[in-house]
């Protein structure tokens, strides 16, 4: 209950009311009440997809239970019950007192359980965000763009992923991106998990339109 300290929230990820700051950014486009931005993930579960309130895991456990003594089988609400990943959207006026925007900025297909980052590229005039995606069991990075934060981003499309020099054991995590100082190129910095050995490498991934990427060295 202490106030002296400098915690700004609560990093709970999957809670309903808590997030991360994945990302913190100064927008030079935005109002001052606005000038800072933040985007965090979360998930909803849907029910014959109307949300269902929020449950911990005991509770969900029950609640499956109920429709199962109701006769549904498991197939049944598998069917009925999905979940929906969110990112959500956070402004603040000095990176220390933060709002949360009342709806979620994107619900895209697929899951958000990793670093999802958010910035305003001056070069193209808009926000830019990267996301985790799949293909099949792989983890990837997605891309969206929008002209507005709260609202109007596009359909995430895939722009890095492991691929045929790649061991087959190699998944991506993390993404960390940045622009190189005092020039226009993009790098993304990535750990590469190799499932075989348990490891964790850092990665450097390349690119001059933040669209189309290479990995120069790969180690």
């Amino acid at each position: 209950g202490s106030k002296e300290n400098n915690i700004i929230c609560e990093a709970g990820v999957m809670k309903p009311d808590g997030w991360h700051i994945h990302m913190l950014f100064k927008d030079p486009s935005a109002p001052p009440e606005e000038r800072y931005k933040s985007v965090g993930a979360t998930a909803a579960r849907l029910l014959d997809e109307k949300p269902l309130p929020p449950m911990s895991r005991t509770e969900l456990r029950e609640f499956i239970k109920t429709m199962q003594l109701e006769g549904y089988t498991q197939d049944d609400i598998n069917k009925r019950m999905r979940t929906q990943f969110q990112l959500l959207g956070f402004v603040s006026p000095d990176g220390l007192r933060w709002r949360r925007l009342p709806r979620p900025i994107l619900e895209p297909p697929g899951r958000l359980d990793m670093r999802n980052m958010a910035f305003y590229d001056e070069d193209l005039g808009r926000y830019v965000g990267y996301i985790r995606g799949h293909v099949g069991r792989r983890r990837t990075l997605r891309k969206t763009t929008s002209a507005q934060f709260a609202e109007g981003w596009e359909e995430p499309r895939q722009v890095l992923m492991a691929d045929s020099q790649d061991p087959p054991d190699l998944d991506m995590y993390d993404f960390g991106y940045c622009r190189r100082p005092g020039g226009h190129y993009h790098l993304m910095f990535f750990g590469a998990f190799h499932r075989a050995q348990d490891t964790i490498d850092v990665e450097l991934a390349v690119s001059l339109d933040g669209d189309v990427w290479t990995r120069p060295e790969r180690r």
